[in-house]
């Protein structure tokens, strides 16, 4: 059975790894508008009007929204929402029960 330290340098070695997936993703997807504005904005010529950088900024900007906020594409199915729900719920009685040993440990 694994110790209370196991779990969590377990439990840290996900977060580290989980936040390193979001950065290069995120990363990505940070510096690819720029790279799109400045070419739109290099097509444009020197002195773009309003309309072509409002545009090229608009187009951007609603590339980053669905991109970010409309996946995943397939909504779960119930019971994958219902397994995700009863996983959630048992990692909070678990969190729950460690904190409270963890106040039984600092009363003592």
């Amino acid at each position: 059975m694994a110790t209370k330290e196991s779990k969590a340098a377990s439990a840290i070695g996900a977060a580290g790894l989980s936040l390193a997936a979001l950065g290069v993703v995120f990363g990505d997807i940070g510096t690819s508008p720029l790279y799109t504005l400045k070419t739109v904005l290099n097509l444009a010529g020197a002195n773009p009007d309003t309309a072509t950088t409002l545009g090229a900024l608009s187009l951007i900007l609603w590339t980053l929204f669905l991109v970010t906020g409309c996946g995943p594409w397939r909504r779960p199915s119930r019971r994958e929402e219902k397994e995700e729900l009863e996983d959630y719920i048992a990692e909070l009685k678990e969190a729950l029960q460690d904190a409270e040993e963890r106040l039984k440990d600092l009363e003592k």
